[in-house]
């Protein structure tokens, strides 16, 4: 479970668009969390980058001294 600090079925639907199946946690009165279950390696990663990019950031991994 992941406490994403927001209504967690706009991140779900976010990351659906992606097409990144993830749970809200209404279900288990955790409103502001998702159930991410593991997958493969690929998958694991597609989904951080997804849950990032849903919660507003950058899909991908700032380098070391890479300016922002």
């Amino acid at each position: 479970m992941v406490d994403v600090r927001i209504d967690a079925d706009i991140i779900v639907e976010r990351m659906a668009e992606q097409n990144v199946l993830v749970a809200g946690g209404k279900d288990w009165d955790m409103p502001t969390y998702i159930r991410i279950s593991y997958g493969t390696d690929m998958e694991n990663k597609m989904a951080i980058c997804s849950l990032l990019y849903a919660a507003g950031g950058s899909p991908f991994p700032r380098v070391r001294g890479q300016k922002s």
